[in-house]
């Protein structure tokens, strides 16, 4: 990535400096800016946080800069970039650092860019150490779609710096691999130590509406009933899907059994449930590449069966009809926010959600199930 295409619109070229001159070179920024006059003498410094981001190869937003750009609008802070380039020949990181303003001109945030390649990883946590600001939070960002790499003393060195783990499921290679190492990173942290999956915030709408479709008072006997589950997805969105088949396990107390795979098309599970085994299918569809497509829930009504399906018939609503039994149908609207806007709500919330610890400790048990 050259100098000129690490610089967005609306942010002041990369420089390169030297690893011992960083915390100089940092300081200099906000004392001796070299922009022009007028962006000099109106430009403030905002800084909420500290934003570490891994980025490797394939993995993370196609365009990692302006991705940047739109979370330090919402949420400024220093930003610790590590790009991981396996094409680099040396070990020895490259370091750049630069800076970000919107368009009033009224809010800077300070980055610093690492490149290095895979030999040269272990390095980074020295070299990071020193640049967090000791009195605010400190994030990060794994922007990769290789599982974490719980077993490297420079993952594990990285993460004890931080007080919460920000990923995206949605980039993973692998999702079976790398729910089980979020679940054992996440079982090995201290407790204080949030970790938020971005997939995971984009099904709010989702478990909103399945739980208010399905609710005892709208349908009764319905959630007691299910008999079975179909959740249609995108060739990369089998992780929400898994999320979401796992939130409904967890919630009314489904135990996986057995996992079995399809290659390319479909994976399924049995569940012991209390009123006996169900199957819950995730099927993969070559459409809306990144997008849960639709989510059918089947249940027995008397001595018929019921079904009520959700999909999105746009990219701004979700819905729900019926079939099987009389019930008026139902559109909710579903907010539309980049990756950007989504990491910056997610930055300064460092509490735990209870409700995805239990879904993604139950999604590792459906991982497990699949070995059986």
């Amino acid at each position: 990535m050259s100098a000129a295409a690490m610089q967005p619109p609306g942010s002041h070229p990369p420089r390169k400096v030297a690893i011992e001159a960083l915390e100089g070179e940092l300081v200099k920024l906000w004392r001796h800016p070299e922009q022009a006059e007028e962006i000099r003498s109106h430009a403030t410094r905002a800084c909420m946080s500290n934003l570490i981001i891994h980025c490797a190869g394939e993995g993370g937003p196609q365009d990692i800069d302006r991705t940047l750009i739109e979370i330090v609008r919402f949420h400024p802070c220093r930003v610790l970039l590590l790009l991981e380039q396996g094409d680099r020949s040396s070990p020895e990181p490259e370091t750049f650092i630069s800076a970000h303003v919107d368009s009033s001109q009224q809010v800077f945030s300070e980055q610093v860019t690492l490149k290095t390649n895979e030999a040269g990883l272990e390095r980074l946590p020295s070299i990071v150490r020193p640049l967090i600001l000791g009195d605010l939070p400190t994030s990060l960002w794994w922007s990769s779609g290789l599982s974490m790499p719980l077993a490297q003393v420079w993952f594990q060195e990285l993460s004890e710096m931080v007080d919460q783990m920000i990923y995206d499921s949605f980039i993973w290679r692998d999702p079976r691999q790398g729910i089980v190492a979020v679940t054992d990173w996440l079982c090995s942290a201290q407790a204080e130590r949030s970790v938020a999956d971005l997939a995971w915030r984009r099904l709010r709408p989702w478990r909103r509406i399945i739980a208010q479709a399905l609710d005892p008072a709208a349908v009764p006997g319905a959630l007691r009933t299910i008999s079975e589950v179909t959740i249609e997805h995108g060739p990369h969105a089998l992780p929400q899907a898994w999320l979401l088949a796992g939130w409904m396990a967890q919630r009314l107390g489904w135990r996986p059994q057995a996992g079995k795979v399809t290659p390319a098309t479909e994976i399924s599970w049995s569940f012991e449930t209390p009123t006996g085994p169900i199957n819950v299918t995730c099927r993969r569809l070559e459409q809306r590449e990144y997008e849960l497509i639709s989510a059918t829930i089947a249940w027995r009504q008397g001595t018929k069966t019921a079904k009520a399906r959700f999909a999105r018939p746009d990219d701004k609503r979700l819905s729900v009809t019926y079939e099987g039994i009389e019930h008026p149908s139902r559109v909710m609207a579903v907010p539309q926010r980049t990756a950007g806007e989504t990491i910056a709500r997610q930055l300064p919330d460092f509490g735990r959600d209870p409700m995805f610890d239990k879904t993604l400790a139950l999604a590792r048990g459906m991982a497990l199930a699949m070995e059986g």
